[in-house]
């Protein structure tokens, strides 16, 4: 099964934020994937699969995040804010807006199977 994981990743946080009150795991997406995906996030899967092996650093990571801050950045990066926002479903949902729409390097280049990365 290959997949787009440009896409798959705007699908997921599109439906995180149609449903804030929900978390990633609770995607109905994930039904359709036969294999595991890191951290339930396509991009540190994509990131993965393209180091060399032993080598995966979130530095790595195919999105473009604003200032920099990667996902893991301590206190604020986008990723960070959608989490601790749980009380506050309103902010939640910009969040995961905000992460949907973020910029792949170069989304043609990441569709993905159980075991290759091709480019489209």
């Amino acid at each position: 099964m290959r997949l787009n994981f440009a896409e798959r990743h705007n699908n997921l946080w599109m439906f995180l934020f149609k449903n804030p009150e929900k978390e990633k795991c609770h995607w109905p997406g994930w039904d359709e994937i036969d294999y595991p995906i890191l951290d339930r996030c396509f991009a540190c899967e994509a990131a993965l699969r393209l180091a060399p092996v032993g080598h995966y650093k979130c530095h790595d990571c195919p999105l473009i995040w604003p200032n920099g801050d990667i996902c893991n950045y301590p206190g604020g990066s986008l990723y960070n804010c959608w989490i601790d926002s749980k009380g506050d479903l309103e902010q939640r949902s910009r969040f995961a807006k905000k992460i949907a729409d973020l910029v792949w390097v170069s989304p043609k280049f990441f569709i993905i199977d159980k075991d290759w990365i091709y480019k489209k």
